[in-house]
């Protein structure tokens, strides 16, 4: 039961101190019936340029931010180590330039991005 509480509780800083303070969630297409609470976070699926599952969980003080586009499940997006302030605009730019955008989204909100090696 804790465990479940903690999940809550972190999924509501989520959607309480970020999603929520912007209008920009309301043009991803979230279907509000589909929001989850994950291990350490939140699930939600949006319907923008990029149709699929946002999970934000946190992790040392920070988030991780997975996305996994409907058409290509296997193809999940990554980006490690988010603050709070940038979620919305993470999610936002994901949304309307699609996951293909990495490198320029890591770098347009000043993330490291990982390389292939």
């Amino acid at each position: 039961m804790a465990t479940l509480d903690k999940n809550s509780n972190i999924a509501k800083t989520i959607w309480h101190d970020a999603l929520q303070c912007s209008p920009k969630p309301f043009g991803w297409g979230l279907d509000f019936g589909n929001i989850r609470v994950i291990e350490n976070g939140t699930a939600f699926h949006v319907q923008g340029k990029v149709k699929g599952w946002i999970k934000v969980q946190l992790k040392d003080n920070r988030y991780n931010v997975a996305i996994t586009p409907d058409e290509n499940s296997g193809s999940e997006v990554l980006y490690e180590f988010v603050s709070l302030d940038n979620l919305v605009s993470l999610v936002d730019e994901n949304v309307k330039c699609g996951v293909s955008a990495y490198n320029f989204i890591c770098s347009k909100l000043g993330l490291l991005h990982k390389e292939a090696v």
